[in-house]
């Protein structure tokens, strides 16, 4: 087993070789948990997060190492979502102790129409539109949230924002 300096791990048997990319940068969906992986670096324009490669350290636009982590908090990736009456939608978010603000109001408890899931992602089920044309969400008590601004929060750092918008069809 051989680590070469171009990150990849080559493992070998007495049949073949596998050859394994370190850098696993797809899956960091926010900029914290990208520029703390020594193998990927996250790009500030296009709010997303690449292998690291030695120009990212000095170029602009790029946060590459923990030592700059600490800028994440300026570029919270602002994701927009158009659900239709009946649909149910899934937002991730990944990390230890997530919280979830919907529109400011931390959300606290699941509900007939909202889930918390295992992983840290909240999942709204079959969305439909109340008399006034805003997205309801039936919550504890008949009290009700409308489409807008769902942020994940992780170890009191937000991470990603959905911009989730309600859509009837009707232009």
């Amino acid at each position: 087993m051989t680590i070469l300096p171009n990150d990849y791990l080559f493992i070998a048997d007495n049949k073949r070789i596998s050859q394994y990319r370190l850098a696993q940068c797809h899956l960091h969906l926010d900029c914290g948990t990208c520029a703390t992986d020594p193998h990927c670096s996250w790009n500030i324009a296009r709010s997303e997060c690449f292998s690291q490669e030695t120009v990212h350290s000095t170029a602009v636009g790029w946060i590459t190492n923990s030592k700059s982590a600490e800028r994440c908090a300026a570029y919270v990736k602002s994701i927009p979502k158009t659900i239709y009456p009946g649909d149910s939608l899934h937002l991730e978010c990944i990390g230890d102790n997530v919280n979830w603000f919907i529109d400011k109001e931390l959300f606290v408890e699941d509900t007939d129409r909202i889930k918390l899931t295992k992983k840290g992602g909240l999942v709204i089920i079959n969305v439909s539109f109340g008399l006034s044309g805003d997205l309801t969400i039936y919550v504890i008590q008949a009290t009700s949230a409308e489409s807008g601004t769902y942020q994940c929060i992780v170890l009191g750092t937000p991470v990603i924002d959905y911009l989730v918008r309600i859509d009837d069809g009707e232009f």
